[in-house]
């Protein structure tokens, strides 16, 4: 898979994968973190490659668990965090995973990772795991789930070759180098323009959270700070952008 491949190039480097309210996250750190993520779920369910739900908002460990859940050849499904406990508890009775990792603190009504668990297990210094574990052609990347508003929410996967396709498409378009905007929602297609197509070009992405759209003095003040070279938002967003 491309992105890990750029990945792995990227984190011989000290360039940032990530700015999230100020604080970096390296591609060495991120290639670190996924790589402890990707060995513990190998170590602990083998051959079973039960989709991963990742549950929360902009946290820099989602990106770390997203990645780590590729390496080892499992699909990830995002979760936004202010998704309602009901769908949620949907989601999850119809993707049946081993591994739930919850990120906002509310409590699923089951065993899950926490974010302090989660970061435990991603600061283990591991043996990377070898891209023969990663997913790759047909096999799930990543489940979406439709809004449900006609019904119940539907999972739609998307699979390795459908990224390397988007990616083959849409890299061209972008430079090397330089800083992305990453507000797009992980459970929307969207974030793929940061996540795939951003680190694959070695990019920086520059987080913006819910806590930060509510407040608008913050929003800005992080935008006008932030050395953004490629804009990539919901319409919503980029409307309220462009009335300051």
């Amino acid at each position: 898979m491309l992105v890990l491949e750029k990945l792995k190039e990227y984190a011989e480097t000290d360039r940032a994968a990530l700015v999230s309210r100020g604080e970096p996250l390296t591609y060495r750190e991120l290639d670190g973190r996924s790589d402890a993520f990707a060995a513990w779920l190998l170590q602990q369910f083998g051959s079973d490659r039960s989709p991963v739900v990742i549950c929360g908002n902009k946290e820099p460990d989602f990106l770390c668990c997203l990645l780590g859940a590729l390496k080892s050849g499992r699909a990830y499904v995002p979760i936004d965090s202010i998704m309602p406990n009901d769908r949620v508890a949907q989601i999850i009775a119809d993707v049946q995973p081993r591994v739930v990792v919850d990120f906002t603190g509310r409590g699923l009504g089951m065993d899950v990772l926490d974010s302090r668990q989660t970061s435990e297990i991603l600061g283990k210094r591991v043996l990377a795991p070898s891209p023969s574990n990663w997913v790759s052609g047909e096999e799930k990347a990543y489940i979406l789930f439709t809004s449900g508003s006609t019904g119940h929410p539907k999972g739609v996967p998307i699979t390795g070759a459908n990224l390397e396709a988007f990616c083959a498409g849409i890299l061209p378009y972008y430079p090397e180098g330089g800083v992305i905007l990453h507000q797009v929602s992980y459970s929307f297609d969207v974030s793929g323009c940061a996540i795939y197509a951003g680190l694959s070009r070695g990019m920086t992405l520059f987080a913006i959270d819910h806590q930060m759209t509510a407040d608008f003095g913050e929003l800005f003040a992080a935008l006008e700070g932030s050395n953004l070279t490629m804009w990539v938002s919901t319409p919503s967003f980029a409307e309220l952008c462009i009335q300051s």
